[in-house]
């Protein structure tokens, strides 16, 4: 990080901007993209499906952190239970500081990128202004713009929210209502697009990075008022081959689960219909996206990547809502890119991870080697931009270790 600092900020102007968003429990098994017609048509018709792609560990915060770091879980992890951070996560600011500089983020800042963060990040952010109680708060380094999710929820959520070039960075903390207005999918996605707009419009001349976090469909799955009657909930959800099948020679608690029953199937039913529902404002966002960047043409030098930080099951092995398994239905995520030089309607065979998304994004920025030099992941561009078409990738590492120090499950936390 030291020495992408020096570089001059003028020295990547020419690179290319990054959309980056990250949803909340997003399956890919399940039928979600069904959802979304308008990320199907600005990014899967016009990019590359990498339908062989996966997490390296089905959770939310290990998975994200191997998402900013491009390091795998093992190599993030707390030495021991107690430490700060964020589930077994050495993310804290205060304990681990060199994570969060060799961080995506603060590696385009550090090269000359604009650099913005929405929504829902880690799920515990309280040294990066979730804490904000004094004048001394300001937002972490690298970040020229947020409104980071800190209580996570669909409404009353709380957001730390700062700009670099208004009152030093100074972070103010605030909670929102229950009016269909605090709706958090829209607080996110409205903020992110001013955040684009006022990148393409008036700072023009130097390329942005901006993280979008929306909560959904991740439980309750609660969708906005507007789509609550949507008939993409009447949809049933598919019964796949692993539906209501036995977990027996699996691991843990799989072989216990007793067979799903009419009222699982019934939660079952009104959880997916919640689900997919709650994506159609994740869909707003991509639309909305598009439309910024088509007005001031900037799709010709703009990568947009949409992932999820896990898959998820509804009746796979008899869990009926869960992920934490380190099957198909919870590893395997949608992962679409669209940008210069990537195929429309392209698909991407080769198994890629969430540790190589860290390594692609400063590569395709023309980042200086040496910032992914201690990254687990390597690099999906040379495939992508078929400048390789011969290196080929069959395997992913996926592991998983319990969150929990006690025996309650506590879905919630999760």
């Amino acid at each position: 990080i030291q020495a992408a600092a020096t570089l001059s900020a003028a020295s990547n102007f020419s690179a290319p901007n990054f959309v980056l968003l990250l949803t909340d429990d997003q399956d890919v098994r399940l039928g979600s993209m069904q959802a979304m017609p308008a990320t199907r048509d600005v990014l899967v018709n016009n990019g590359a499906n990498l339908s062989n792609f996966f997490v390296h560990t089905p959770i939310c915060c290990p998975s994200r952190a191997t998402l900013l770091s491009g390091r795998f879980v093992q190599n993030n992890r707390v030495d021991n239970n107690a430490a700060k951070g964020c589930m077994r996560m050495n993310t804290s600011r205060d304990d681990n500081p060199e994570w969060w500089l060799s961080s995506v983020p603060v590696a385009l800042h550090a090269i000359g990128y604009r650099t913005g963060l929405f929504g829902k990040v880690l799920n515990v952010m309280k040294t990066y202004g979730c804490d904000a109680g004094g004048e001394g708060d300001r937002l972490p380094p690298g970040v020229s713009r947020q409104s980071i999710m800190c209580k996570i929820e669909y409404y009353e959520a709380t957001f730390a929210e700062g700009d670099a070039t208004i009152a030093g960075g100074a972070v103010t903390v605030r909670t929102t209502g229950s009016l269909p207005t605090d709706y958090s999918t829209s607080i996110v996605g409205n903020a992110s697009v001013a955040f684009v707009r006022d990148a393409l419009a008036n700072h023009s001349a130097q390329p942005f990075f901006v993280w979008i976090g929306p909560h959904a469909p991740h439980l309750p799955s609660t969708p906005a008022p507007w789509y609550a009657t949507d008939p993409i909930g009447l949809l049933e959800p598919p019964r796949e081959a692993y539906f209501n099948a036995s977990g027996a020679h699996r691991h843990a608690f799989l072989p216990d689960e007793p067979t799903i029953n009419a009222d699982d199937w019934a939660a079952i039913k009104t959880e997916y219909s919640n689900r997919m529902r709650s994506l159609l404002s994740v869909d707003d966002i991509v639309r909305e996206i598009d439309a910024v960047l088509t007005a001031h043409a900037a799709w010709s030098n703009t990568y947009f990547l949409y992932l999820s930080d896990h898959g998820y099951n509804l009746g796979q092995f008899r869990v009926d809502s869960h992920k934490t398994m380190v099957y198909d239905h919870s590893t395997r995520i949608p992962a679409i890119i669209r940008g210069p030089g990537i195929a429309a309607a392209s698909e991407l065979h080769d198994t890629g991870s969430m540790a190589d998304i860290a390594p692609t994004i400063l590569e395709l920025a023309g980042a200086p080697s040496n910032l992914r030099a201690a990254m687990d992941g390597s690099s999906l561009a040379p495939r992508l931009l078929q400048h390789d078409t011969t290196t080929v990738r069959d395997a992913a590492l996926i592991t998983y270790q319990s969150i929990y120090t006690a025996p309650v499950r506590d879905a919630a936390l999760i």
